[in-house]
């Protein structure tokens, strides 16, 4: 896929994914591994909220992935925040016709991250 159509399709599903952030809150698969996570970057959800809500297509580095374990896509992103680099996984869900905003993954990057569409 060439730079330009990654980059549209970043910036369409940023666009839906915030607008139900928006519209109904963001919810976390795993809230005991979220809350630890948190205290380790020492945010609160609120400001958990802020970054993800603040991402751009610069902060994109992989997706979409084919989900395993339930239907949709995982999209990931990195943001730097305190001189710490944070790994973000998130997806849009699917329920009953409604569609809402998950976190699956917000803590420190435990590896190097691409960025492919930075500066572009």
């Amino acid at each position: 896929m060439d730079v330009i159509s990654q980059t549209r399709d970043v910036k369409r599903f940023l666009v839906e994914f915030k607008s139900l952030m928006s519209s109904g809150g963001l919810y976390d698969a795993k809230p005991s591994q979220m809350n630890e996570s948190l205290l380790d970057l020492k945010l609160n959800r609120m400001g958990r909220n802020s970054i993800i809500y603040d991402l751009t297509f610069e902060d994109y580095c992989e997706g979409p992935i084919n989900d395993r374990d339930k239907p949709g896509s995982l999209w990931i992103f990195g943001k730097e925040v305190n001189s710490t680099l944070i790994y973000i996984k998130i997806k849009i869900v699917q329920s009953e016709g409604e569609k809402g905003a998950l976190c699956l993954s917000f803590h420190r990057a435990n590896e190097k991250m691409n960025f492919p569409l930075a500066g572009k």
